[in-house]
C-alpha cells in the first residue's frame, strides 16, 4: 500500500537538511521530494498523496535521528 512511498523515501536519503546550530536534522528539503516524484516517473495524481505519506515517515524519522544519546 505504501510502496510507492517508501520507494520516494529512501531516494531522499540524501537530502536531508541539517541544523548547523545544534546539529539536529530538520527534515527533508521539500524541493528535493517534487523533482525525486518527477525524475521516479509517478504520476501527478499521486503526488499530494505520497507527499503525505512522507511527512509522516519524516515525523518518525526525526524522532529516531534527533533522540538525545
Amino acid at each position: 500500500e505504501n510502496w510507492q512511498a517508501w520507494r520516494v523515501f529512501t531516494s531522499l536519503n540524501t537530502s536531508w537538511r541539517p541544523d548547523g546550530l545544534n546539529g539536529h536534522t530538520q527534515g527533508i528539503d521539500r524541493a528535493a521530494i517534487e523533482s525525486t516524484l518527477r525524475l521516479m516517473q509517478i504520476e501527478c495524481g499521486h503526488h499530494r498523496a505520497i507527499f503525505e505519506d512522507l511527512m509522516v515517515m519524516e515525523r518518525a524519522a526525526l524522532e529516531v535521528l534527533n533522540r538525545e544519546a
